[in-house]
């Protein structure tokens, strides 16, 4: 049976931590990445207007497909999707 020391335990378990959180961080950074455009209520500007590029300048007669649709009771609020 091989036997290992603490200190080479203590430093896999180190190891181990630090790989985990490089992960965590990463993630962290790919997640603000997608984000950065519009990083608040209302866009960049507050003004709702996106900048995006390629966007249909009309729509077909009858509107866009409705992709989903869902009953919504009484309350004070509305969907959010």
């Amino acid at each position: 049976m091989l036997s290992t020391s603490p200190r080479l335990n203590a430093r896999r378990r180190v190891a181990r931590l630090f790989a985990a959180l490089l992960l965590l961080a990463a993630g962290g950074v790919g997640a603000a990445a997608q984000s950065a455009d519009w990083p608040q209520w209302g866009g960049p500007e507050r003004n709702f207007v996106s900048g995006a590029k390629g966007l249909a300048a009309t729509w077909p007669e009858g509107g866009p497909r409705r992709l989903w649709s869902r009953e919504l009771g009484e309350g004070y609020s509305a969907i959010a999707a």
